[in-house]
């Protein structure tokens, strides 16, 4: 029998995922709150709870974590 590793399960769910992909992407907080017709308050708790699950401490380090978990995947370099 072949021990075969399973993937381990995002922790976070699919609204948090798509806050934090979009933080990647150099939204701020009130940006994101339009984008997706979201209260502010209600952007800010799913940013403090993918905070919270992923162990980070600040934004910058969500998104840091976020892609080292393959949550987040890093944009290509851009061209000048």
């Amino acid at each position: 029998m072949i021990d075969r590793l399973e993937p381990t399960p995002c922790p976070l769910t699919a609204t948090e995922i798509e806050i934090v992909r979009l933080l990647a992407a150099g939204r701020n907080a009130p940006q994101i709150a339009r984008l997706l017709d979201r209260n502010l308050n209600t952007v800010r708790t799913h940013i403090r709870n993918a905070s919270v699950k992923l162990e980070a401490h600040g934004r910058l380090d969500l998104v840091a974590r976020a892609r080292q978990l393959g949550i987040v995947v890093p944009r290509p370099p851009q061209r000048l």
